[in-house]
């Protein structure tokens, strides 16, 4: 038994309660998440821009690009992520000039766009 707020909760029904709470937050999360990846064009390219351009200076560098990453994936090993930036930065550098800018986003995201239509 483990007493909280003199309230006496077996350690089952306390486990039971913790595995609700996550389970309903986790769902929260992937609900807010496919929230975000709807939207206009211009609000997705509004939130990468957030996400990673951290000098707001409208372009993201391949060292910005790859702490967003980070960020995002943050029990992933960084020596994955380094080798996995060969392949995902040029995917959005779509004129090749190292940095991801507004029109890159917009390339992309048409690019992907008639490509999930097929």
């Amino acid at each position: 038994m483990v007493k909280a707020s003199n309230i006496l909760v077996s350690k089952k029904l306390l486990y039971h309660i913790v595995l609700t709470v996550y389970f309903s937050l986790a769902s929260q999360m992937a609900t807010a998440q496919a929230a975000t990846a709807q939207g206009t064009l211009e609000e997705r390219i509004n939130r990468f821009l957030a996400q990673f351009d951290a000098n707001a200076d409208g372009a993201v560098t391949r060292a910005e690009f790859r702490d967003g990453v980070v960020r995002q994936n943050s029990t992933m090993n960084p020596q994955r992520i380094d080798d996995n930036m060969n392949w995902l930065f040029p995917r959005f550098d779509m004129d090749g000039n190292g940095v991801i800018t507004r029109a890159d986003l917009v390339r992309n995201f048409a690019q992907s766009r008639s490509h999930n239509a097929q």
